[in-house]
């Protein structure tokens, strides 16, 4: 099982307690997709399936939400401002990933942590529609429960603090091979097709993806309203718009893909034919996988940044995640896949 956790700077404390209750009920996660505040949760989870603590990690996470996500962690720095790349630097989040998710050095339980990052400078890739090559400005930095060992758990730390560099807020992370990279959610918030692909020797088996998100699927605004938005509320209303679009189109290429494998598997074809066919377009290793969204029936309260100044709204996200997650238990446990 596979779980994405979707960005949304303090709101992800949704996700926290969302995944709280998913892991106390037995689910068996074991494939974790972050971008931004998602990542910094797949990174504490991550580790805590490593050391064979899973619920404990969680806990301890929903206390750092409730208790140290606060402005604190955007302490002016003076290098960042000289230089004009931000307010804070990583310096904070780096402290709190070292002080709460310790290394292990030897791991007790597999798992697969899937981290976006958004690179400045670009990276060059061939795909299958353009053999001649392309820009993208998305990279997704795979680690096991190998890397979280005290030799090499700096690199996770690093690239957790990449992923949640929210341009402005924080300047960017210099990382290996990739340069400077900000917030993974400014590309992909929400990156589900991180967690489809895999199927590679080796992988964990994945048939059932969660997708976590503080945005509820419905998140209409009265005209009016959103004709007299300003400043800083005008600007979360934008991200909104940006993260709820992304997530829209991903969810139904991934529905669309199901019911894709669905058709091709009713169709009266050899399994090499079919075979020929997915890879014709594309998708080699497609397959049916159970998709369930995890999300809040209502708009949370306040915008992205209310939570840095309000602790108690902080306390309110992680109480809201785990109401989402007792409504969709019933949908987790069915067997069937769910179709678009």
């Amino acid at each position: 099982m596979a779980a994405v956790l979707a960005g949304g700077v303090v709101k992800g404390a949704f996700e926290c307690g969302a995944l709280e209750v998913l892991v106390a009920a037995g689910l068996p996660i074991t494939r974790l997709v972050g971008a931004s505040a998602g990542a910094l949760n797949a990174l504490a989870f991550a580790g805590g399936i490593a050391r064979g603590q899973p619920l404990g990690a969680l806990r301890d996470l929903g206390s750092v939400w409730a208790d140290h996500a606060s402005a604190s962690l955007l302490q002016p720095s003076l290098r960042a401002l000289a230089a004009g790349q931000g307010l804070a630097d990583a310096r904070p989040l780096l402290e709190l990933f070292r002080e709460h998710v310790r290394p292990v050095e030897v791991p007790v339980a597999r798992v697969e942590l899937r981290m976006v990052v958004a690179p400045i400078a670009g990276r060059w890739v061939q795909t299958f529609w353009d053999p001649r090559g392309r820009t993208t400005f998305e990279s997704a930095l795979e680690f096991t429960e190998e890397d979280f060992h005290p030799d090499r758990i700096e690199r996770v730390y690093l690239a957790a603090a990449a992923s949640a560099a929210l341009p402005g807020a924080f300047s960017p992370v210099e990382l290996e091979d990739l340069g400077p990279c900000v917030d993974g959610g400014a590309v992909d918030n929400a990156p589900i097709k991180h967690a489809l692909h895999g199927d590679r020797p080796g992988d964990l088996p994945v048939d059932t993806v969660l997708v976590i998100t503080p945005e509820p699927a419905r998140h209409v605004e009265e005209h009016d309203r959103v004709a007299s938005l300003r400043g800083i509320e005008l600007a979360a209303r934008l991200a909104d718009v940006l993260i709820n679009e992304r997530l829209y189109r991903d969810l139904k290429e991934a529905y669309e893909v199901n019911r894709l494998v669905r058709t091709l598997r009713a169709a009266p074809l050899d399994d090499e034919v079919r075979a020929d066919l997915l890879t014709a377009i594309g998708l080699p290793n497609a397959r049916e996988v159970k998709i369930v969204e995890v999300r809040p029936e209502e708009a949370l309260e306040g915008h992205f940044l209310s939570g840095f100044f309000a602790p108690e709204l902080r306390i309110q996200y992680l109480a809201q995640g785990r109401d989402a997650a007792l409504r969709v238990l019933p949908t987790i446990r069915r067997d069937s896949a769910v179709s678009v």
